[in-house]
């Protein structure tokens, strides 16, 4: 039995797929062609549905948003001056339609500076006069105005890294922005600013003192805002709420299980990812002894997580390669690796690190194979491997730093020692502890690297490693306060 043949009835497999084979590889620097040839007892893989953002009706598609998204896919030096002009006509039709919104329903002042000089933020608060009583739970009744500046604000946030000037300006300007409409009670704003709140705004970094936009978390802050924007039905807020109780983060009183999966089934009920995946990890985990109708489910809920998954939300698309690849023996489901090599590779499109950590070992078991692909595989491998350290994924920046010890010709890449023990100090910077140990090892030779102390420097870096629950550290550590070396 497949895991196909379990989801037969399932409409949402039966779809083309691409399908990509083990071991016709090809080189990273080339486009993979896609087949839409799949074994009849294997469904195809799930299919990818990309969400887009439903914008403000007076900001789509511009001369300014194509030339902007032209510069970043092209990557053009110049990408951050499109982004700045594409910005400031977002800016211009929030504004415009705020002034057209005030000449109709106030008159203009008999003193002062007209509405097209006002600061940004009287425009906000003269726009939050109008909003009736009667829809202080719901989005304001002007939501061309405040879908405006929402796009606007979600612009700023989602471009803020590449503009190369003001950055904090343009940041500070979207705080306000969202703060200001989630007081007025619209969902979407609710969920962002609760994010902010959350993680911080994007680009700024917590070890920069000099950061103005360093905001003070307030996690009890979100999460009353996510229960808030859960309420309106905003499924990611349902599920960023469900996993704060979850992890503790916010003091709940009652049973955190009961009350988390009541979120997380709202979530899921909209397709939601990421709480289709946890809902799945609780039926399917080694530690629970689930009966096969539990199973199942689980399975479906994963199957469903990876037809919906994002590049925001794309593990679903990972553990389900990881089922396909294994099987599931408690329901007599037999591997299907050229479905999970699919799954894979779809992930790893999407941008997420341990997908491409997994495809580089499998190119790397692949290549020590006697196969007549041996070579693309082990191109391939070094692909994969670098795309994930490149994402400061640790298991991979150590599994290059050991190919780039002994360099792989095949692929084009040459022995260069003292970038092995870059790419081994930053996956030992992240907590990996055999990047630890690595590490000690380099110090400890003096292998490339020079100190004053390399005893002292090699122990730090194994006791770190022992902390971390290293048995290798310790045998290290034991040969080095013995003989003195490793």
């Amino acid at each position: 039995m497949t895991l196909g043949k379990l989801f037969r009835s399932s409409e949402s497999l039966r779809r083309p797929s691409r399908r990509r084979s083990s071991s016709a590889s090809q080189h990273p620097g080339s486009q993979q062609p896609s087949t839409s040839v799949t074994p009849p007892s294997t469904p195809p893989p799930p299919t990818l549905h990309k969400r887009q953002d439903s914008g403000c009706s007076t900001c789509s598609s511009t001369t300014s948003e194509t030339l902007a998204n032209l510069a970043i896919y092209t990557r053009s030096p110049k990408q951050a001056l499109y982004v700045l002009y594409r910005l400031k006509e977002l800016k211009r039709a929030a504004a415009g339609l705020a002034a057209d919104d005030d000449k109709l329903q106030t008159p203009p002042p008999s003193n002062g500076p007209s509405a097209s000089f006002c600061p940004l933020s009287n425009r906000l608060s003269n726009s939050s006069s109008t909003t009736t009583s009667s829809s202080s739970s719901s989005s304001s009744p002007r939501t061309s105005t405040d879908s405006a500046y929402l796009t606007y604000a979600k612009y700023i946030l989602s471009h803020a890294h590449r503009l190369e000037f003001d950055r904090h300006i343009w940041l500070q300007e979207a705080i306000d922005i969202l703060k200001h409409l989630a007081s007025k009670h619209i969902p979407a704003a609710q969920a962002l600013y609760a994010d902010l709140l959350t993680d911080g705004p994007p680009s700024c970094t917590n070890d920069d003192p000099s950061n103005p936009l360093l905001l003070q978390r307030d996690n009890e802050g979100a999460f009353r805002l996510y229960r808030k924007a859960a309420a309106a039905g905003i499924p990611d807020a349902a599920y960023r709420a469900a996993m704060m109780i979850r992890d503790r983060r916010v003091p709940w009183g009652g049973d955190t299980k009961t009350e988390s999966d009541k979120l997380l089934r709202a979530a899921a009920k909209e397709k939601h990812p990421a709480a289709l995946q946890v809902l799945a990890q609780d039926l399917l985990t080694p530690r629970r002894k689930s009966s096969k109708a539990d199973l199942e489910r689980g399975l479906r809920f994963l199957v469903d997580a990876a037809h919906n998954a994002t590049k925001q939300y794309p593990q679903p698309l990972h553990d389900l390669a990881l089922i396909y690849d294994r099987g599931v023996p408690e329901l007599a489901i037999q591997p299907d690796p050229d479905s999970a090599l699919n799954l894979l590779l779809d992930a790893a499109d999407m941008g997420y690190a341990p997908a491409m950590h997994t495809l580089g070992k499998r190119y790397a078991a692949d290549s020590t194979s006697s196969t007549p692909h041996t070579e693309n595989n082990e191109a391939q491998m070094v692909h994969y491997l670098s795309r994930a350290a490149a994402l400061a994924h640790p298991p991979s920046q150590l599994a290059l730093s050991k190919l780039y010890l002994t360099g792989v010709p095949a692929a084009n890449l040459p022995r260069d020692p003292a970038q092995a023990f870059i790419l081994a100090r930053a996956a030992a910077l992240a907590g990996n502890p055999a990047a630890m140990c690595v590490v000690a090892i380099f110090v400890a030779n003096q292998h490339v690297v020079r100190c004053a102390d390399p005893q002292r420097e090699a122990r730090m870096w194994l006791t770190r490693a022992v902390q971390a629950g290293s048995q290798t550290a310790k045998r290290h550590l034991s040969r080095l306060d013995s003989t003195g070396a490793l």
